[in-house]
């Protein structure tokens, strides 16, 4: 029983806003590290792989309002699905996040107005400029890890920067 606690309790969970421009966000004890890798999926895959530590995955569910132009809905499709079989391959745990429910979760405006809202949020408490990318990602992990804002106040940030593969 102790092993299932220590396991829950130090859960590193790794949250995803899939794009050519990928969000990351994951937390190492009471450490929440945001950034982004910029990429094509595999190279994105493979920097994910090499500079991040989780046991679980949360993926920001694609949506057809994610675009109009269908060109670029096809390639976010490809994006997000070659990410989600390569955690699958790795028999890593992977959960989906729709981007209604975590700005539910989150009493948010239900359009990119709630990540914009999140953004102000998290530069009021933290001090930290992020992209809407970032801040969609922190918005999934938030989803993810069943958290507010407010209980993550004691969380240190630990800007990951723009990471080009």
């Amino acid at each position: 029983m102790l092993k299932i606690y220590s396991l829950y309790f130090y859960s590193m969970l790794l949250a995803l806003d899939v794009a050519t421009s990928c969000g990351v966000c994951y937390n190492v004890r009471k450490k929440l590290y945001i950034g982004t890798v910029v990429g094509v999926p595999s190279e994105q895959y493979i920097w994910v792989k090499e500079n991040t530590k989780f046991n679980e995955v949360v993926i920001e569910e694609l949506v057809s309002y994610n675009s109009r132009q269908p060109k670029i809905l096809v390639n976010l499709a490809q994006r997000v699905g070659y990410l989600y079989h390569r955690f699958v391959e790795e028999n890593i745990p992977v959960r989906w996040a729709h981007p209604g429910s975590w700005r539910k979760n989150l009493s948010l405006i239900q359009s990119k107005a709630g990540t914009r809202q999140l953004q102000i949020s998290l530069k009021e408490t933290f001090k930290v400029a992020l992209s809407l990318d970032e801040v969609d990602a922190v918005g999934v992990w938030l989803f993810g890890m069943q958290l507010n804002v407010a209980d993550i106040e004691s969380y240190k940030i630990v800007k990951l920067g723009i990471n080009r593969v």
